[in-house]
C-alpha cells in the first residue's frame, strides 16, 4: 500500500507517524517515518482485508491534527487497488 501525503505548513517538519489497522483484527499499528519525505509504502499487508490509515506531522512545535481515518480492502494478491493521497487533515483516494 503506497500513501502520499501534502506536508502541512508546519515550522521544522522533523517527521511523519503512520497510523493503520486491519478492521478484522483490530489491532493498530503505529510507526514513525524518519523522514519528511511525504510518501511511504506500507508492506506485508493481508490479502483480502480491510485496513484503515492515519497520518500525523510531527514538527519542533508538537503534532498535527491527524488525518481522517481511510479504510481499503487489499486485493486478493494483497496489493491494493488505489494509493490514498493526504493533505493536511485527510487522505482520499487518489486518481
Amino acid at each position: 500500500m503506497h500513501i502520499e501525503w501534502t506536508a502541512p505548513p508546519f515550522h521544522q517538519l522533523s517527521e511523519y507517524l503512520i497510523r493503520y489497522n486491519s478492521t478484522e483484527a483490530g489491532s493498530a499499528v503505529e510507526f514513525t517515518t524518519k523522514s519528511t519525505k511525504t510518501s511511504f509504502t506500507v508492506q506485508k499487508l493481508q490479502p483480502d482485508t480491510n485496513y484503515s490509515f492515519q497520518v500525523v506531522a510531527k514538527s519542533d512545535r508538537g503534532l498535527s491534527p491527524p488525518s481522517f481515518y481511510v479504510t481499503e480492502k487489499t486485493k486478493p494478491s494483497g496489493k491494493l487497488p488505489t494509493h490514498f493521497i493526504y493533505s493536511t487533515a485527510s487522505i482520499k483516494p487518489g486518481q
